[in-house]
């Protein structure tokens, strides 16, 4: 499997094999099923920290 990460300075080709990615993709769902991904995110602590590193 080939990912593409295009930041606005360049640009990377990573490449994974699938089967690690399904496996990962597995494991995340195990601990944020589908759905309840609002539940775990909390984007003013991020936007904090993003704002405390700039």
């Amino acid at each position: 499997m080939y990912i593409v990460l295009k930041p606005p300075d360049g640009m990377a080709l990573l490449e994974v094999p699938a089967q690690d990615v399904k496996r990962f993709l597995q494991e995340t769902e195990t601990l944020v099923s589908r759905g309840s991904e609002a539940e775990h995110n909390d984007s003013d602590a991020l936007g904090r920290h993003l704002l405390a590193e700039g």
